[in-house]
This record gives C-alpha cells, sequence and structure tokens, in this order.
C-alpha cells in the first residue's frame, strides 16, 4: 500500500475561492486534472481528502471510520443541512433514530397524505400567485412547504411557528443566524410536545408528533423537537428540487405537452431524472476516524473528507449519455440503481441514505403536476446560472415567473414556458432548451 505522500495534491495553495466558483464541480474537475479519484487540497487553510467514484461511496455509505461532519464544519464548507442531526450521528443511535424515520416517513399511506397536503396548500396559494406581477417560484415554495410539513407532523396550528420554520429553511447551511434560527424553533417545539404529552393538544395517533413522543417514552423533550425540526425542514428543502423540475419543463417544453395530454403516468419517471441531473447536496462530508485505505492509499484519521455525489449520477457507465435528460431511463427510488444515488447510497437502514426519497418525489410530482394543469405562466428575463456554492446547482433567481393566470385545471392548457419573455435571443434560447439542467 502505498504512502500518504502519494497522494495526489492540488498545486493551489488554498482552494477555498475555487471551492465556492466551481460548486458542485470542483471536486470532479480538479480529479480530471490530476487524473485520480482522491486528491489532496486545502480549505480555509484546513487540509480536506476530495473522493469520488464508485469505491467512495461504498466508503461512505456502508463502510466504517468515518463520521459526518458537524453543523459548524457544515456552515463553514457551506454544505446542506438537510439530513439535519440523524445524518451526524453513528453507530446504534444512528440505526435506532433511523429506524423511526423510516416508520414516520415509510409508513403506507403517510406519502399520500403528504401529497394531499401540499395538493391543498398550492390550490390555496394560487390567488395570491394570480395577483402579483411577478413571482420568484422559490421564495414562494418555502413558506407553503413549511406549513405541509407543519401540519403533516401533526403539530397543532403555528402562524409564528410556521414563520420560524420558513426563516430557517431560507438560512439553512448560509450565514451565522441558522443555529440561534433553529435553537428558537426547537424550544418552541418543545412546547407544542410538552402540551400534546400534557394532554392538552391530541395529535393524529398515526402522526410523527405522536409516534416521537410514543418512542421517547416520557424521555426529555429536545431529541424529539430537534427530529421534528429535521423532517420539517427536509420538506422545505424539495422546495430547490421544485425549481429544478419547473426549470427543466422550461427547456424540456414537450414534456408539459405529454403531461397536459394525460400521461400522468410519466411524471414520476420526469422527476427521478431531475433527482439524476440536480442532486440536492452534491457534496457531503466526514472526517476520519481512523486511517483508512482507498484505492491504494491511506486517508489519515483526523481529516476531512469530501465525497463527490454528483460524478457518479452522471458516469456514462451507469447512464449512457448521462449529460442527456432522458426520463425514459425509468429510474426510482424503490430500485437499487447502480450511480442513482441523488439522496445518497446503500440500504436506507443501515447507512445515512436518505429515508424521504419517497416524499420527494410524491412533493415533485405533485408541483410539476401543478405547474402543467394548474397555472398559465412564462418565464421573464433572469439570470438563470447555478448559484455558486457547492448547494443544488438551482437558478440564482430561484426562478421568476410572470404572467400566471389559473388554468382550468387537469383540462387547462399550459403556453410554452420560457416563450416570448425568455432571456435569449431565439437562437441561443433553443439552444439552451436543448441543454441538459446538469450542464447549464
Amino acid at each position: 500500500m502505498r504512502r500518504l505522500s502519494t497522494i495526489p495534491r492540488d498545486p493551489v495553495p488554498d482552494a477555498t475561492r475555487d471551492y465556492f466558483r466551481d460548486g458542485a464541480e470542483f471536486i470532479s474537475r480538479r480529479a480530471e486534472r490530476l487524473g485520480s479519484d482522491i486528491f489532496e487540497t486545502r480549505l480555509w487553510l484546513q487540509p480536506v481528502i476530495c473522493l469520488r467514484g464508485p469505491e467512495a461511496l461504498a466508503l461512505f455509505y456502508g463502510g466504517t471510520g468515518l463520521r459526518r461532519l458537524g453543523p459548524g464544519p457544515r456552515r463553514l464548507l457551506r454544505l446542506p443541512d438537510h439530513g439535519g442531526r440523524i445524518s451526524q450521528t453513528e453507530g446504534p443511535a444512528h440505526q435506532a433514530r433511523k429506524a423511526l424515520f423510516i416508520r414516520l416517513l415509510m409508513a403506507p399511506g403517510r406519502t399520500a397524505a403528504l401529497a394531499e397536503l401540499f395538493r391543498s396548500e398550492w390550490a390555496a396559494a394560487l390567488p395570491g400567485w394570480e395577483r402579483q406581477e411577478r413571482l420568484i417560484l422559490g421564495d414562494a415554495l418555502t413558506p407553503l412547504l413549511a406549513r405541509v410539513g407543519w401540519r403533516w407532523c401533526g403539530l397543532e396550528p403555528d402562524e409564528a411557528g410556521e414563520s420560524q420554520l420558513s426563516a430557517l429553511a431560507r438560512a439553512s447551511g448560509r450565514g451565522r443566524q441558522a443555529p440561534l434560527l433553529r435553537y428558537r424553533l426547537v424550544r418552541r417545539l418543545c412546547r407544542h410536545l410538552y402540551a400534546a404529552r400534557t394532554g392538552r393538544f391530541r395529535p393524529q395517533p398515526d402522526s410523527p408528533l405522536a409516534q416521537m413522543l410514543a418512542a421517547d417514552q416520557g424521555g426529555p423533550l429536545r431529541q424529539s423537537a430537534d427530529d421534528l425540526v429535521d423532517i420539517i425542514c427536509a420538506v422545505t428543502a424539495v422546495s430547490d428540487y421544485i425549481i429544478a423540475a419547473a426549470l427543466t419543463l422550461v427547456r424540456e417544453p414537450v414534456w408539459c405537452a405529454l403531461f397536459r395530454a394525460g400521461n400522468a403516468g410519466l411524471i414520476e419517471d420526469f422527476v427521478e431524472e431531475v433527482r439524476r441531473i440536480t442532486p440536492l447536496a452534491p457534496v457531503v462530508a466526514a472526517r476520519s476516524v481512523t486511517p483508512l485505505p482507498f484505492s491504494g492509499h491511506v486517508i489519515p484519521s483526523h481529516r476531512t473528507v469530501l465525497l463527490d455525489l454528483r460524478s457518479p449520477l452522471l458516469d456514462a457507465g451507469c447512464f449512457p449519455e448521462p449529460t442527456r435528460f432522458r426520463p425514459e431511463r425509468m429510474l426510482s427510488w424503490r430500485q437499487a440503481e447502480p450511480g442513482f444515488v441523488p439522496q445518497g447510497g446503500g440500504e436506507v437502514a443501515l447507512t445515512h441514505r436518505c429515508p424521504g426519497e419517497a416524499a420527494t418525489v410524491a412533493l415533485m410530482a405533485e408541483a410539476v403536476a401543478g405547474l402543467c394543469h394548474d397555472l398559465h405562466w412564462t418565464v421573464p428575463p433572469q439570470d438563470l446560472r447555478p448559484c455558486a456554492g457547492p448547494g443544488p446547482a438551482v437558478p440564482r433567481s430561484r426562478l421568476i415567473l410572470s404572467g400566471i393566470r389559473r388554468a382550468g385545471g387537469r383540462d387547462g392548457t399550459l403556453p410554452e414556458p420560457g416563450g416570448s419573455g425568455c432571456t435569449q435571443p431565439p437562437a441561443e434560447t433553443a439552444a439552451r432548451r436543448a441543454e441538459p439542467l446538469a450542464t447549464e
């Protein structure tokens, strides 16, 4: 086995500026340049090991010797924290809490209930959207999904709490206010949990709130409050996926026509392909607790390790013509597809793979159906370049819609998105529509 000194090193003294400039492509670009799936660089003047490829996936999802980063380092690297506190636990504690999350998120009927709540909130929001000259879709979705997640967890209506949740979702992974916002929200949820425990409020028996109280058996409320925040923040994070799906409808207008014609069975294939080309967390991070062998090298202990979760999703060996948007691949979270790891890999019950993929797909499918059947809309000139940094590749404008009018539901028609209001001249517009979202 080769010594650590043989790990290729990035010649840049500190790559922090490049890390935020290149975003999700930071690891893959340097790996190609250095000709290796492992290399060492420096971020914020600290040594970091970067990995990609199938062996790296197996190490992160199923291997031992890695501990997920806590909230402090994650904020420093501006990594999305959609996994919440459960993603930072290991061993028996992680498996026990993960089993509870699987029951909460994957039980029969729970996903359908979440989709029904989203459909109800979407319908209630349409009149207000129609009155706006320009709607920033991302800003509109965050409070909507916060209300959906709040109600779905079985919590009492609380406008102030939902507003705190929306503020936390907007600040997640960005800035210094997220820890304080989370602390305040956890304290508020502890009061809700105490009211339910003492009988002042009776949640639905199958709700996450009721099941968490039963699982904690009278113990401290802080753990359950943290878990509820994690679940609802994960629901609000789906707004990034919905933005990506809406932008894909702009670039691939043929799918609007297919969905309007009644091909509802194709919507799940569409959203799964969107998840492939737009992973919610393109980079995941951990810290080595022991020396780890990797591809003929040794990763030293106590070293920050970053995994490129985007490269397997664009691997030609797993996905022919990987940069093309092709829902006919018929991908699904239900099947163990090689390289299809938009929300983590491995067995859900045993690894850090997200247990909320079914809920994510259901929410995305409802949003795509709503965009195609419930609304007329166009895309005005705006900055569609991906956001800087390692987060999801959503446009910097958060996708502005204009000319919003309600359509006739499932029988309505949708004008071609991005028509006369698109930012590019006609020739460039056609070229950009032919590009997949991942290559923006």
